[in-house]
């Protein structure tokens, strides 16, 4: 049960970076950046049809709850370019490539052992786009649309600090180690 918890909210998280994926292919000018995001497209789609089929075995999915449905809309609905690269790319991104590690090395089950570093990869590589082009656009902000923008990052990790306080019996009988996993994450965002 907390392993089918823990790979729903998983599952949504990878629903909402197809979708916000596919906007950042049409959004965005420089070609390089707009090839990665439609690259990103099909490595979401993917993610997210394997986990499905995956949380199916386990029954079916589970509601993920509030924080984390409230955080999944707050980065869909994201106002700028920069905004939904700060929430998707390198927020969700750098949580889900934590998680997806941790769960690998637990060794739960020899299928997500051998598939999560598959997943890992593909959202480091997802990391990469916000790491390169995301500073391009803070460049050419205004004051206003920074603090705009930095408001939005800070609610942002609010609600992923919340979200995860509420997988954190989830993770406890995972045996992961929610404040390792947050380390790790904090190090990849620095």
């Amino acid at each position: 049960a907390a392993l089918k918890r823990t790979l729903t909210v998983l599952l949504w998280g990878e629903l909402a970076a197809w979708n916000i994926s596919a906007d950042l292919a049409l959004a965005i000018e420089d070609t390089d950046a707009k090839m990665a995001a439609t690259a990103q497209v099909f490595d979401e789609a993917r993610h997210f049809t394997v986990l499905r089929d995956y949380v199916k075995l386990l029954g079916e999915p589970e509601p993920i709850g509030a924080l984390p449905r409230q955080l999944l809309r707050k980065v869909l609905a994201a106002p700028t370019l920069a905004t939904k690269l700060i929430g998707m790319q390198l927020l969700f991104e750098t949580n889900a490539v934590v998680i997806f590690r941790t769960l690998a090395e637990r060794e739960l089950c020899p299928v997500l052992s051998e598939l999560l570093p598959y997943f890992e990869r593909d959202e480091s590589r997802h990391v990469g786009l916000g790491v390169m082009y995301v500073p391009t656009l803070v460049e050419r902000m205004s004051a206003a649309e920074a603090r705009r923008t930095a408001r939005f990052q800070v609610e942002c990790i609010l609600l992923l600090m919340g979200s995860g306080f509420t997988f954190r019996a989830d993770f406890e009988r995972l045996e992961l180690n929610p404040r390792q996993m947050a380390d790790r994450v904090t190090r990849m965002q620095d």
